[in-house]
């Protein structure tokens, strides 16, 4: 087996709460204090060494459409923990959202592997972007499997299908 990064060590109880803050300020549509907040503690705040403030500051990043601040930031999460779904997905969707579709295939395959349905998503709509429309259907169609009678997952399972001629 390959070589394998420590997992970072536990996030001391100051910085989860200081992140915990910056989570409920971007939901109550806080995101400047937010980021503020999360840029502080990967500054000098003891989160430079954990993942989830790098992912925060890149969620913010990509819901202001500023991809490219956002897949540096996903970048550091994974640097940390390179397991990381979320910021893999969300890497994934940066890179489609700027057109790089080869480089978010093999992201968005890792992150399909951890199982959330996000990922496999976003993997089908990437694979069908590519041209790889039977493998796209599969994965459209595991993700359906993942998760009956969601409307996005039927969705794309459409979408693939269309992209694919299938419909």
């Amino acid at each position: 087996a390959g070589y394998s990064p420590p997992p970072p060590p536990p996030m001391p109880p100051e910085v989860a709460q200081r992140l915990s803050e910056a989570v409920s300020l971007a939901q109550a549509g806080q995101p400047d204090a937010a980021r503020a907040v999360c840029s502080a503690l990967v500054e000098r705040g003891g989160g430079s060494r954990h993942p989830q403030p790098h992912f925060v500051l890149g969620v913010l990043a990509s819901a202001d459409g500023n991809h490219v601040a956002a897949e540096a930031h996903y970048r550091a999460a994974l640097s940390l923990e390179p397991s990381h779904a979320g910021a893999l997905t969300n890497l994934g969707q940066s890179l489609l959202a700027t057109g790089r579709v080869a480089e978010a295939v093999p992201l968005l395959r890792r992150a399909a592997s951890f199982g959330p349905l996000e990922a496999r998503l976003n993997l089908a709509s990437a694979l069908a972007r590519a041209g790889e429309h039977s493998e796209a259907a599969e994965e459209a169609a595991r993700a359906a499997q993942l998760s009956p009678g969601s409307a996005t997952a039927l969705t794309v399972l459409g979408d693939v299908a269309l992209l694919g001629g299938d419909a």
